[in-house]
């Protein structure tokens, strides 16, 4: 049988459109190159880190990636100082790794500056290569070595680098197991999370088969660990289980990496000049992975977006059409074995999907998402059938027009195996929309919601650029409701209408 790759989260009301096993362009930061990528894990919003050649050109933030409103630059108290890497914490805190030290972005969407305890030379503080949230720390790695502290700003940063060699300055540290890792150069470091005890190739040869290669990047994901590295005749490199013995997954063309993501088993590998390609765990089957995605694309940084991969490329200014950030649904690049589609016909969803596997099926249920609930729910359920592979559904309990849907098949195998489908979205054509005036704002404004958005259960939210949450009114009970924004700093904001049945966001400008 198959694996089946299920998000952890999924974001319902972040995309206007499904991707069907495509790259689309985020629009927006077309001659930039991305060098880091960060996803606001609870409301969708995502950073990323833009330079053009070596100049930085700010920290940036969407609430979705098909928002169509203007990027927004969010460097507000960071002065001249260059931003390496991006971290988000489970709590929604965003980290920002520098050329001079660490920073936070605080309640009023200004950076401020955490680093006491780092070591600093006339007033300059370590350049942090690598930012990384493990449960309750914050691991930085610097060219002073490795520090951590706890995740509460008020605490100091202590260092974290005993038996870890002079200038050693990791670009990837990341959790595996019970332990830390971190790379650098062509080897890869290990310490239990207690205290710090670095054990390197020296020790127990770690880094073995990446020789003199250089790592660029590090992943991480069951029982593997990945590395991408450059100047090879292959790419990537994988180490099973804790022997920490490296070795290639596939040749691709001299190809030198970038960057490196991986999730349940499998990876994709982000090349200089050769796109992304894409390989599962255990077997040397690199594939290449580039649908509508330049061939040509440098990709610096891959990280998840809800079902799908985010993928920040390089500008280059001598190449047309180079740079920017790419969305694909990584779900459907894995693999869509059941040939699963729903789409929307008049009052309804028509869905419909293959038994590829056949004899080793036993029955499949179809689920949909039910918002109230917080999961999927089974709608029908359907036995193997000997005289055909198709089947087909259609679901008439559609209660909110202007909403989305979700979808999923579970598949019941007769040995015993569960498999889920990648999930799929359906977006009801039928424009749902709430009014906001004045806009923009100083000190109040009215909300109008229409008669076709239930008021059961209703909530009102304001986030603010970076997605924190500003004002929460619960349990809306009327159409039009006045609000008070005085208190919130000029800039600019989403305010959220949020029910069991539907979601809808709407941007806001403080002045």
């Amino acid at each position: 049988m198959f694996s089946r790759i299920v998000a952890p989260f999924i974001f319902l009301i972040f995309f206007n459109t499904v991707v069907s096993g495509q790259w689309v362009r985020v629009n927006g930061l077309d001659s930039f190159s991305i060098n880091s990528i960060a996803v606001n894990q609870t409301n969708g919003f995502l950073f990323v880190v833009a330079y053009q050649n070596t100049n930085f050109m700010g920290l940036f933030s969407k609430p979705n990636i098909y928002d169509p409103n203007p990027w927004t630059n969010i460097t507000k108290g960071l002065g001249t100082v260059k931003v390496n890497k991006v971290a988000i914490s489970p709590e929604g805190t965003f980290y920002l790794g520098t050329a001079n030290g660490v920073y936070f972005v605080n309640e009023n969407d200004s950076c401020e500056s955490i680093n006491q305890g780092l070591p600093a030379n006339f007033g300059i503080y370590p350049s942090v290569n690598s930012i990384t949230v493990i449960d309750t720390f914050l691991y930085i790695g610097t060219n002073n070595g490795v520090f951590r502290k706890l995740r509460t700003q008020a605490t100091n940063w202590q260092p974290f680098s005993q038996n870890l060699p002079l200038g050693v300055s990791p670009n990837r540290i990341l959790k595996y197991r019970n332990s830390i890792l971190a790379s650098y150069s062509n080897n890869v470091y290990r310490t239990e999370q207690g205290a710090a005890n670095w054990i390197g190739a020296d020790s127990i040869a770690m880094g073995q088969g990446i020789g003199t290669l250089t790592i660029e990047d590090m992943a991480a994901s069951d029982s593997i660990i990945y590395v991408a590295v450059s100047g090879a005749w292959s790419n990537t490199f994988k180490s099973i289980g804790d022997s920490m013995v490296f070795t290639s997954c596939a040749e691709t063309n001299y190809l030198s990496s970038y960057s490196i993501f991986s999730i349940n088993n499998q990876f994709w590998t982000g090349t200089f000049y050769g796109g992304i390609y894409k390989g599962t765990g255990r077997g040397n089957d690199l594939a290449f992975s580039n649908p509508n995605l330049p061939a040509w694309a440098s990709v610096k940084s891959i990280d998840r977006y809800g079902t799908g991969l985010l993928a920040g490329t390089e500008y280059y200014s001598f190449q047309t059409g180079s740079g920017g950030l790419y969305y694909g649904d990584f779900t459907v690049l894995a693999a869509n074995d059941y040939n699963f589609k729903a789409y929307e016909v008049g009052q309804s969803v028509k869905i419909s999907w293959q038994d590829i596997f056949g004899t080793e099926t036993q029955k499949f249920e179809l689920q949909k998402f039910d918002n109230a609930a917080g999961q999927f729910k089974t709608i029908a359920a359907f036995h193997h059938s000997a005289s055909s592979k198709n089947y087909n559904y259609q679901d008439y309990d559609i209660k909110n027009p202007g909403s989305n849907i979700l979808y999923r098949l579970k598949e019941f195998c007769l040995n015993g195996e569960i498999q889920y489908s990648p999930t799929i979205r359906v977006d009801l054509n039928t424009y749902l929309q709430f009014t906001v005036h004045p806009n923009p704002a100083r000190d109040k404004i009215t909300v109008i919601i229409p008669e076709n958005i239930s008021l059961q259960k209703c909530n009102l939210l304001v986030y603010n650029s970076l997605g924190v949450l500003k004002l929460n009114i619960k349990a809306i009970n009327q159409r039009q409701l006045s609000v008070d924004v005085s208190a919130l700093s000029k800039g600019l904001y989403w305010l959220k209408i949020e029910s069991p049945e539907v979601s809808l966001s709407k941007a806001l400008m403080v002045e």
